[in-house]
């Protein structure tokens, strides 16, 4: 049975809490492998941990960046969908999937170059 929210009446703090949740889960599920993560690494060592402490900031940051990237991709499509513009719904996931596979690889050279 498929269900749609209509997040378009209604009150907004219901809509923003319904949208809100998801994220939220998300980011304490990876809190919570981030620190399951450093406790089987605190076995092996102290240095080991150091590497998996300081990592971890970017990692996250990479992942904002992609989840940013992709909020506003879905975003301008579904625009340019509802706007009946298919056109547009090409560029716009043509350019998305090209800027993220630009973004994947100068963070890719990075990485290596560190």
């Amino acid at each position: 049975m498929k269900h749609n929210a209509d997040l378009t009446s209604g009150k907004i703090s219901r809509a923003i809490f319904t949208m809100a949740v998801p994220t939220v889960a998300t980011s304490f599920l990876q809190t919570g492998y981030n620190l399951i993560d450093t406790l089987f690494v605190g076995k092996i060592g102290d240095t080991e941990v150091g590497a998996v402490t300081f990592i971890m900031p970017v990692t996250i940051t990479i992942m904002s960046l992609a989840q940013g990237l992709a909020i506003a991709g879905v975003s301008l499509i579904s625009q340019s969908k509802g706007a009946g513009d298919d056109r547009k719904v090409n560029h716009y996931a043509a350019h998305i999937i090209l800027l993220g596979m630009l973004l994947a690889a100068l963070i890719a050279m990075a990485g290596y170059g560190y």
